[in-house]
């Protein structure tokens, strides 16, 4: 039993993980972005089509994640270009994601049935798939990345001081919107991870509030990848905890054992929150 815990414990972290290393990339350039839900959701719909209509996974995969970086160009144009709020944007680009998804998967669902599509195998020696390496891996490589390159350095002096950056000859703004793209592409990755991965299928709402716990996590882990992860892991085993206790006490509603993960991820937040130091420049238009 112990041994499937874990399991199911990394694989319900992998998609979360997705999310919050790009918003983690984002937010170390200064950028903040609260249409994490959305940009999640559009890649797992995405995906999730992509993998119906042509029978491939890897397809699927591409497709969340260009349905993630279709919305971090829509981000950088509104918020690094247009300079505009970028808490609003967020938000509206969650709106606008329910709203796209919503709407093609009722028309997709009256014409196909069932909207279900096969999940990703399991790899040894973890009994896990790809996207659960690779997001442990990404989760390694960009700690090292952000602060052991020179590359990794300007990323994190652009959520700290870009004025300065801009003073040393780097191009803030195309900086700052190449990030929005790789990081939104990261979280399309996390959609795709959640419907090839763990639920098979798509519907609406299926992201079910990961994207806002990916937010929570980067405040957790304070902007660093690695605790991030750790984060990320002891959110997918409290889940996976939860789902135990769903049926050892069978007395109590399932709508409250499966909202105690949130429940603690919440009580945490607002028992660190105001002790973390975020970047200087985050959410500040340049």
């Amino acid at each position: 039993m112990a041994g499937n815990f874990w399991q199911s414990g990394l694989g319900l972290a992998t998609p979360l993980l997705w999310v919050a290393l790009g918003e983690t990339l984002m937010e170390r350039a200064g950028l903040l972005n609260i249409g994490t839900e959305g940009t999640m959701l559009v890649g797992a719909f995405a995906a999730a089509w992509a993998t119906w209509a042509t029978g491939n996974l890897f397809l699927g995969v591409v497709a969340g994640a260009l349905a993630g970086a279709l919305f971090g160009t829509l981000y950088a144009l509104l918020c690094v270009r247009g300079r505009g709020d970028q808490v609003i944007v967020g938000a509206g680009l969650n709106l606008l994601a329910l709203g796209i998804t919503g709407a093609l998967f009722r028309i997709l669902q009256k014409q196909t049935g069932a909207f279900t599509v096969p999940l990703l195998s399991p790899l040894p020696p973890f009994g896990q798939h790809a996207l659960t390496y690779g997001a442990w891996l990404l989760t390694l490589l960009m700690a090292l990345w952000l602060w052991r390159t020179q590359a990794g350095l300007v990323v994190r002096a652009l959520g700290e001081d870009p004025v300065t950056v801009q003073e040393l000859g780097y191009p803030v703004r195309w900086l700052r919107s190449l990030v929005a793209l790789v990081g939104s592409l990261l979280m399309g990755v996390g959609g795709a991870a959640l419907t090839l991965g763990e639920t098979g299928s798509f519907n609406e709402g299926v992201t079910a509030g990961q994207g806002f716990i990916a937010l929570c996590m980067v405040i957790l882990g304070r902007w660093h990848p690695f605790w991030v992860g750790v984060g990320c892991l002891a959110f997918g085993l409290l889940r996976a905890f939860a789902l135990q206790l769903q049926v050892l006490w069978v007395g109590v509603p399932y709508q409250i054992v499966l909202a105690l993960p949130y429940a603690v991820t919440l009580l945490l937040l607002a028992m660190t929150g105001r002790r973390t130091r975020s970047p200087s420049a985050l959410a500040q238009p340049f």
